[in-house]
C-alpha cells in the first residue's frame, strides 16, 4: 500500500486511475484509502478535487462495466466462481442474494458500500435482463457518491474549516439543490409508474377467443369477473352473460364465492 501512495504522489491520476480499475477487476488493493489519500493530496494543491472524483468514478465504471458483460455472457457461473475463491462463500451467495433480492436493480445506487457485496452486484445485474443503460445510469449515480464522499472526506479534514465560506457555498448552491430534489422527486415518480404499470400488465385475452372459450365445453369455460365501478355499469350497462359483478375491494370478502378452480377473466374499465 505504501508503493501505491508514493507512486499516487508521483504520478497522481495515472496511478489515482489504474488502482482503480485493477481494484474493480478483482486485485485487492483497498482502493478506500486511496481515495482519501488523493483527496487530501487535492487540499494541498497536488491534485484536483474534481479531477480526483472524475477519474475515478470513470475508471470504476469500466470496471464494473466488465462485470456486468461477464455476467451476462457467462451467467451465475461468474456470480458461483466468486464466491468459490472468497474467503466464506456460503455467505457471500447469501448476502449477496438477500441484498439483489431487497433492493434490485436499485441496489447499484449502495453497494460500493456494503463490503462484500460491491464487487458481486454488476455480475448480478448483467445475469437479469437489465439492459446495459440501465445499469450504467444506476451505477454511476452510486458510484460518483462514493467517490465523491471519499474524496471530499480527504480534501475536507486538510482544510481549515470556515464556516462564513460554508455557508455562503451551501446558499449559493441553493437553487442547484432545490433543482436536482424537483428533478429527482419527478424520476422517483417516474419509476414508481412503470413499475406500477409493469405490475397491472397481465395476460390479455381477445373478445373473440373470449367468446369461444365461454360457448365451448362446460369444464373449460373461464369465469368472468366484472370489476367496473357502479358508475362505469350505469354508463355502460352492457357486460358479459354470465360475469360476476364484485367491486375490487370486496374481492377478498367473496372468494369463498367464486369457483377457484376455474381460470378468472378480470373486466376493467
Amino acid at each position: 500500500m505504501q508503493t501505491v501512495y508514493r507512486h499516487l504522489v508521483e504520478h497522481g491520476y495515472y496511478t489515482l486511475a489504474l488502482a482503480a480499475l485493477l481494484e474493480r477487476l478483482g486485485i485487492p488493493l483497498f482502493i478506500t484509502p486511496v481515495i482519501i489519500a488523493a483527496g487530501l493530496l487535492a487540499a494541498n494543491a497536488q491534485l484536483d478535487l474534481l479531477g480526483v472524483i472524475a477519474v475515478t468514478t470513470v475508471a470504476t465504471l469500466l470496471g464494473d462495466s466488465f462485470w456486468f458483460q461477464l455476467g451476462r455472457w457467462r451467467g451465475t457461473r461468474v456470480t458461483d466462481f466468486l464466491c468459490r475463491i472468497s474467503l466464506s462463500k456460503d455467505s457471500c451467495v447469501r448476502k449477496t442474494q438477500a441484498f439483489s433480492s431487497r433492493f434490485g436493480n436499485g441496489s447499484l445506487l449502495y453497494s460500493k458500500w456494503v463490503p462484500g457485496v460491491a464487487h458481486l452486484t454488476p455480475v448480478v445485474a448483467g445475469t437479469t435482463n437489465t439492459s446495459f443503460i440501465r445499469f450504467a445510469a444506476l451505477n454511476s449515480i452510486g458510484t460518483f457518491l462514493w467517490v465523491a464522499a471519499l474524496a471530499m472526506f480527504g480534501w475536507l479534514s486538510m482544510r481549515p474549516l470556515e464556516w462564513t465560506t460554508v455557508g455562503a457555498a451551501i446558499f449559493g448552491l441553493l437553487p442547484l439543490w432545490l433543482l436536482l430534489i424537483l428533478v429527482g422527486n419527478v424520476l422517483w415518480k417516474y419509476v414508481q409508474r412503470q413499475r406500477f404499470t409493469r405490475a397491472l400488465r397481465i395476460e390479455r385475452i381477445a373478445p373473440l377467443e373470449l367468446s369461444a372459450r365461454l360457448n365451448g365445453p362446460e369444464n373449460d369455460r373461464p369465469t368472468v369477473i366484472d370489476l367496473r365501478h357502479p358508475l362505469d355499469v350505469l354508463a355502460n350497462p352492457q357486460t358479459i352473460p354470465g360475469a360476476i359483478s364484485i367491486a375490487p375491494e370486496d374481492i377478498e370478502r367473496r372468494a369463498s364465492q367464486m369457483p377457484l378452480d376455474r381460470e378468472f377473466v378480470l373486466v376493467c374499465t
